[in-house]
């Protein structure tokens, strides 16, 4: 039972590995039906065939004595049920097993309709008609895109900010003697560019500004008997980071109005860090500038419109942020 829960997936249970397609059309006399590992002759329309699953997004194309035909890309579409039963009751192994085998796609339609055209008529071609996930990408087609946006819990310049509240928190016994922190999270402006090589691959730059602030509350006591030695004072810690990274984004899911993807980025980043007014320790009271290997790692990222002006999220870690909201302008073909 182990091994079948393992080895085994919804789509595996519930699919085979061919899906079968039903084309449709006007057509007299029989069609040679050819698709990307396989070809079925004879074929009077309307007629089923098997297609591989991970051929889906492949033309299926036709051929007759009289006509010449568009070539049909049956497109897929993803089968909802197949992720939370796998998920349930294969503890996740079964959406490696579909992804790998490809059986959690469906066709994206149920039947297509085969356009002709006679031979005699001297007419081109029909153009290919293409439908589900791939007549989604081919939306997708503006070759520059801006975006700004505005991440959450940007980890810009964290290992500097860090060493340098060690050093004030050893100063002030901090953690021993229990003194207040008030950390609020590092907010991250950023401008992204990309210049779009394919429907699914883009590469660009993204250009960002992040700032973090706290304040302490000092009240410092006698290690022995816990007796105030000075009184309470407010300083403050200003930490400013300036990235700057190449990046390259893969998008690999397209729906009708948005799409997924994922990026990676690498870069540098150049801080100034200063702390105001601390008393009895003026080796603290400085500015101090560095540069460090800045990054960005996003997983998830959802477009959200493929018009001119769309939205986006992300989730992710590294300079730009851990969550990320922001507009996109797309232009140029």
């Amino acid at each position: 039972m182990l091994f079948v829960m393992l080895g085994s997936s919804c789509g595996t249970i519930i699919h085979k590995d061919f899906a079968k397609v039903t084309f449709t059309g006007n057509v007299g006399e029989p069609v040679t039906i050819t698709t990307a590992d396989s070809a079925y002759a004879a074929q009077l329309l309307p007629a089923t065939i098997c297609i591989r699953r991970k051929y889906l997004n492949e033309p299926v194309r036709f051929t007759s004595d009289s006509y010449l035909y568009a070539d049909i890309v049956p497109g897929r579409k993803y089968d909802g049920t197949t992720f939370p039963v796998n998920f349930l009751f294969t503890s996740g192994a079964g959406i490696i097993v579909d992804a790998l085998t490809h059986r959690h796609f469906l066709p994206a339609r149920d039947q297509y309709k085969v356009v002709a055209v006679s031979k005699s008529s001297d007419a081109a071609k029909p153009e290919t008609h293409i439908y589900g996930e791939r007549s989604y990408a081919a939306m997708h087609t503006s070759r520059h895109e801006i975006a700004i946006g505005l991440g959450l819990f940007s980890q810009a310049g964290w290992h500097h900010f860090n060493h340098h509240l060690d050093k004030i928190n050893k100063a002030y016994k901090i953690v021993d003697n229990g003194c207040l922190h008030s950390k609020p999270a590092q907010v991250s402006w950023f401008l992204n560019y990309s210049y779009r090589f394919s429907p699914r691959f883009a590469a660009g730059a993204s250009l960002g500004w992040a700032h973090r602030k706290l304040y302490t509350v000092i009240d410092t006591y006698d290690n022995a008997d816990f007796t105030p030695v000075n009184e309470m004072k407010i300083n403050s810690i200003k930490h400013r980071t300036f990235y700057f990274m190449p990046t390259a984004t893969y998008t690999w899911w397209f729906f009708k109005n948005t799409s997924l993807y994922s990026k990676i980025g690498a870069g540098i980043s150049l801080q100034a860090l200063k702390v105001d007014d601390w008393f009895a320790c003026p080796e603290l009271t400085t500015e101090h500038t560095r540069a460090e290997f800045a990054f960005q790692v996003t997983p998830v990222g959802l477009n959200i419109g493929n018009g001119p002006v769309g939205g986006f999220i992300e989730a992710g870690y590294g300079a730009e942020g851990i969550v990320n909201i922001g507009l996109k302008c797309r232009f140029g073909k």
